[in-house]
């Protein structure tokens, strides 16, 4: 193995890997991580980029944490903030770190870790660098940015010719997630709404922005107090750049 890609299979993933096929790498090896908190028909999007990932002749690998989203908020007692996303630490760099390591795998720490991070893509990303020579989140591997100065409608292009059509949202790996806003929760299954709010109930807190809330005492009730058109922002990619889950690539 001479690369991985920590993918989520959202638009920027999906770039990725068709950019690795166009620059004809080998030995790639395509990884994701089932928090068990994908938003409902999420799996079946994965076991599509696992058949289109394979079908380039790299390699696919599942990766499951030891436990799932909601038994990690109960076990901690509490949800992860914006600030502090230590979620993707937990449910995503482990379960990497814990494969890598293996001696059929990458034990000496000499594959290269490459992540969908761009410069135009936020703000806190406008200085990207294309290369961390040894990240203290990937084992001291090194990590790659190869995206790092395409523009959104060059990554919309590796999407289109991969074959696959742009979302209009994040990766739903993981939803809600504790950057989501009133625009993403008007998007939300009902069944989501239902799963957060019992968690909200049993852990007593709210998982969401503090503001969103208002009066509610759970999304449940925050989503039914929502009267107004919410407009579409690019505050989540924005957020998840100010927190410790970006270096996972979370939501790409």
């Amino acid at each position: 193995m001479k690369y991985t890609i920590p993918a989520n299979f959202g638009n920027d993933s999906i770039a990725l890997i068709q950019w690795a096929h166009e620059a004809d790498l080998t030995s790639v090896v395509v990884t994701y991580v089932d928090t068990g908190w994908a938003a409902p028909g999420w799996t079946g999007r994965v076991e599509r980029c696992k058949t289109w990932v394979e079908s380039l002749g790299f390699q696919f690998v599942l990766l499951k944490p030891k436990v799932d989203f909601a038994t990690l908020m109960l076990e901690q007692k509490s949800f992860p903030t914006r600030k502090f996303q230590w979620c993707a630490s937990f449910l995503k760099g482990l379960p990497l770190l814990a494969w890598l390591d293996q001696p059929a795998n990458d034990s000496g720490c000499s594959a290269t870790i490459l992540i969908a991070h761009r410069r135009s893509a936020s703000r806190a990303k406008a200085n990207l660098a294309e290369f961390i020579d040894e990240s203290e989140h990937y084992g001291e591997r090194k990590v790659w940015h190869p995206l790092y100065l395409q523009s959104t409608e060059q990554r919309d292009a590796l999407v289109k010719r991969a074959g696959f059509e742009l979302l209009s949202h994040r990766s739903l790996e993981c939803d809600p997630c504790v950057n989501s806003d009133a625009s993403d929760v008007l998007r939300m299954d009902l069944s989501v709404i239902e799963r957060t709010a019992v968690l909200e109930q049993a852990l007593q807190q709210k998982m969401l922005d503090p503001d969103f809330y208002r009066s509610a005492r759970n999304l449940r009730e925050a989503l039914a107090e929502i009267s107004e058109p919410i407009v579409m922002t690019n505050h989540f990619v924005e957020m998840f750049e100010m927190g410790c889950g970006s270096p996972f690539g979370c939501g790409l």
